[in-house]
């Protein structure tokens, strides 16, 4: 008689959100005793990437979990193997999202030249840092609006894609003007808006001093 096939033996040890080039991706640990194909499916049951192979002597694969430069929907992915012909569950993978906060904030000034102005400055641009403790990779839109004592403006980041990984922090800096102003300490209220599916502002105030 023909002997029966091997079962598939997949185990995963560990997972963890990441950023690869342009994608926010999921570093898969596993060990697995046959070839097979993984498929990852997000929280709405959708397949994001294409199947991705491996084989057994792999211990790691990186999946795809949203489009370029999107932010990764929170909530439980579904890890598939594929087994004589038929798709089968192996595992599920929860994250709560991305938890972004301002770390610090320097807004780049210059003094306006005319008498009448003496002592006031326009702010041409600013300087912050990002915080993400969350567990999933933060996609940024590149315009984000700026408002000092009720005065607003839309500035630029000048970072081609902004982003923040899981765990970490990220520097920007955003271009634009707004004026006139006093040398002291102002509240800013700083509206970004996260690149996801639908998009989220995300709004930050902070006291921020012009040198």
């Amino acid at each position: 008689p023909k002997p029966s096939p091997t079962p598939l033996a997949l185990e995963v040890s560990g997972w963890e959100a990441t950023i690869d080039g342009d994608n926010a991706a999921v570093q898969i640990r596993f060990t697995v005793n046959k070839a097979t194909q993984l498929r990852l499916l997000d929280p709405e049951g959708e397949e994001v990437a294409a199947s991705t192979a491996i084989d057994a002597i792999e211990r790691q694969v990186t999946v795809r979990m949203a489009r370029p430069r999107q932010t990764p929907k929170a909530g439980t992915y579904q890890l598939y193997a594929r087994e004589g012909g038929q798709w089968i569950l192996v595992r599920e993978l929860a994250f709560e999202g991305p938890r972004l906060s301002v770390k610090t904030v320097q807004l780049i000034t210059q003094p306006l030249t005319a008498k009448t102005a003496r002592n006031q400055f326009s702010v041409r641009g600013v300087r912050l840092v990002l915080s993400n403790t969350g567990d999933l990779p933060a996609f940024l839109g590149r315009e984000m609006d700026v408002s000092i004592l009720g005065t607003a403006s839309k500035f630029n980041i000048t970072s081609t894609s902004p982003r923040v990984s899981p765990h970490h922090e990220a520097s920007f800096e955003a271009t634009g003007n707004v004026s006139p102003f006093f040398s002291d300490l102002h509240s800013v209220e700083m509206t970004l808006v996260l690149q996801s599916e639908p998009p989220v502002n995300l709004i930050f105030s902070v006291n921020a001093g012009i040198p």
